[in-house]
């Protein structure tokens, strides 16, 4: 995607069509967060609850094994190292996954439930803190007014 005189050109990097079945609801999203490393990006699909490995190089597509585990309701992601912190919004929790070093396989280290009452979206890391957007989606338009749209957790 690029810039040009106010207008944007988007091209298809990769047509994921033939490993990544699009699954339409009218309730979920289906993919969600993107992160990448050096030679790896990872995305969530949050209807099905898999996680998929893209090769920055070849392209290859691969499902990440979670040892049958699904992150349903998966939305923002965050990766440090090895840790991938998964946002999943209507789910209300997050789920801290350690990747194995090639990233084909994770095992989950925590769930941590969020407020019944928020619906987090996505994350960033930031002096310490996990910083998660609070998007209230699922909520009557007079209780979506929120105090704090940006809460940190530590």
């Amino acid at each position: 995607m690029s810039e040009r005189r106010g207008q944007w050109r988007i091209e298809r990097w990769l047509d994921v069509s033939r490993t990544i079945t699009f699954t339409p609801a009218l309730t979920d999203f289906d993919l969600g967060g993107i992160v990448t490393t050096k030679d790896t990006l990872l995305t969530t699909q949050g209807t099905t609850g898999q996680l998929w490995r893209i090769d920055l190089r070849s392209r290859r597509i691969a499902e990440v094994d979670l040892g049958g585990v699904r992150l349903t309701n998966a939305d923002g992601i965050v990766l440090r190292g090895r840790t991938l912190w998964v946002v999943r919004n209507f789910s209300r929790q997050i789920t801290r996954l350690k990747l194995r070093h090639d990233f084909t396989r994770a095992t989950v280290e925590h769930v941590l439930p969020t407020p019944a009452d928020r619906t987090f979206t996505t994350a960033k890391l930031a002096h310490g803190s996990l910083l998660v957007v609070d998007s209230r989606f699922g909520f009557p338009p007079a209780a979506a007014v929120a105090e704090d749209r940006i809460v940190a957790l530590k």
